[in-house]
């Protein structure tokens, strides 16, 4: 894990029967070194993909809010 990166788990992994059963995670789980390792592991085990879900945290909102501000103050730029 990256120090600085706005990511979230966008899965949550049950272990049941030896099986991973994933399922959403609504708003998302904190990434720290403990989740990684556990992840790994399952991953050195079989029953995790190489890959998983992931959602954006806080910063993405950052440009989104600006350009609505931006919308309400200048309007429509096209017309």
């Amino acid at each position: 894990m990256e120090k600085g990166r706005h990511l979230r788990l966008a899965e949550n992994f049950e272990l049941n029967n030896g099986k991973l059963y994933p399922s959403f995670a609504g708003r998302g789980i904190n990434v720290n070194h403990n989740m990684i390792s556990r992840l790994e592991a399952h991953e050195e085990q079989g029953r995790l993909g190489s890959t998983v879900w992931v959602t954006p945290g806080l910063p993405f909102m950052i440009p989104i809010t600006a350009s609505f501000v931006l919308a309400v103050i200048l309007g429509d730029l096209i017309y």
